[in-house]
């Protein structure tokens, strides 16, 4: 049998050439992975992305390479990286093998939020108003819950570096900054100032009108106490006076920032001066207000009042007719002088 080697060498050459397209397609000995496989970022931060050694590298954005970045490292930024894919096409001994993909995620935050605890009086054009006789709690609320720094117009309050403030009495306006605890360098603020007033309590007068004592000024409800304890059916301005003792009431009021009186104490129940024979000169009056009563009795010192009830002025101490009110630093308007608790009169005072 006659063998034809031309056929013989064809198919051994053949064989070769399929040995070797085999070899050049085989898997490499080696599998490039990219750490850390779960990295997440802080705002404003940046992470680096690494693979093992091997002689050459190209990285890959959601399947794109990335010009330039042929490192064994890649840098990542939050802002321009976060919810993307990466990988890397590593190289060793002329073989390349592409890396499984790694996403890359950041960390979001809403801006932070203060809720104001606390019942305000009234609103202004500045902010809320509240009584000073209560305490408004400012609360900066998760995930802001480390670095806090509270301020008041701008200054760090000491000390104040917990997630509530406690304001009460004087307000002003303020601020805070902080930040969540996984990102502790991401300290924000919520980008407004919050002003807070207070405004003083009204405490009333008890002032004396015939037989009667009186509330000044007026209010929308009372409760009359005679020697501590509350009297029933007192829900009036003036009450009967009928025995001797301690009289104090307490007042509310339309806006109600207000203190219970002081004790007004009867220990006989004698004629007081007739209202008629109380006088206040000059009408208006500029800089001094005489005040004069007929019988010349004592007075123990005077109040005097604007038009809201509040306190602007007083004097301390046993005298009688005529005293003197200074009225040189008051705004002008329409005031009210408590003289002793006896009388209430009205001054005006004009510019």
């Amino acid at each position: 049998m006659r063998i034809d080697r031309s056929f013989v060498t064809s198919l051994s050459l053949g064989a070769a050439f399929i040995l070797a397209s085999s070899t050049a397609l085989a898997q490499c000995n080696f599998d490039p992975t990219v750490a850390p496989s779960n990295l997440i970022l802080c705002p404003n931060t940046q992470g680096v992305l690494m693979t093992e050694v091997y002689d050459s590298y190209q990285w890959y954005k959601d399947g794109n390479p990335i010009p330039g970045a042929t490192d064994q490292t890649l840098i990542v930024d939050a802002y321009n990286d976060s919810g993307s894919q990466f990988s890397v096409e590593a190289t060793a001994a002329g073989c390349t093998e592409m890396s499984p993909q790694v996403l890359v995620d950041g960390w979001a935050f809403l801006p932070p939020t203060v809720l104001t605890e606390g019942e305000s009086l009234y609103f202004t054009q500045n902010g809320p108003v509240f009584c000073a006789l209560d305490t408004v709690l400012l609360v900066l609320l998760q995930p802001y819950d480390i670095n806090i720094q509270w301020t008041d117009g701008g200054v760090p309050i000491p000390g104040a570096t917990d997630d509530t403030l406690a304001v009460h009495n004087t307000g002003g306006v303020f601020n805070v900054s902080g930040a969540p605890a996984i990102c502790p360098n991401f300290v924000q603020d919520p980008g407004l100032w919050m002003w807070i007033g207070f405004t003083q309590p009204v405490q009333p007068d008890i002032v004396e009108s015939g037989s009667q004592l009186c509330a000044y000024p007026e209010g929308e409800s009372y409760q009359w106490y005679l020697d501590d304890l509350p009297l029933s059916n007192s829900n009036s301005a003036c009450i009967d006076v009928t025995v001797s003792g301690s009289y104090l009431v307490d007042v509310t009021y339309v806006v109600d920032c207000s203190t219970p009186s002081e004790a007004f104490l009867i220990t006989g129940l004698d004629e007081q001066p007739d209202a008629r024979s109380w006088q206040a000169y000059p009408v208006p009056a500029a800089d001094l207000v005489n005040i004069s009563w007929g019988d010349g009795s004592l007075i123990h010192g005077w109040r005097l009042h604007d038009a809201t009830g509040r306190m602007v002025a007083q004097q301390n101490g046993a005298m009688r007719s005529p005293c003197t009110v200074d009225v040189s630093g008051l705004s002008a308007g329409r005031y009210w002088l408590n003289a002793g608790g006896a009388q209430v009169i009205p001054v005006s005072v004009v510019r």
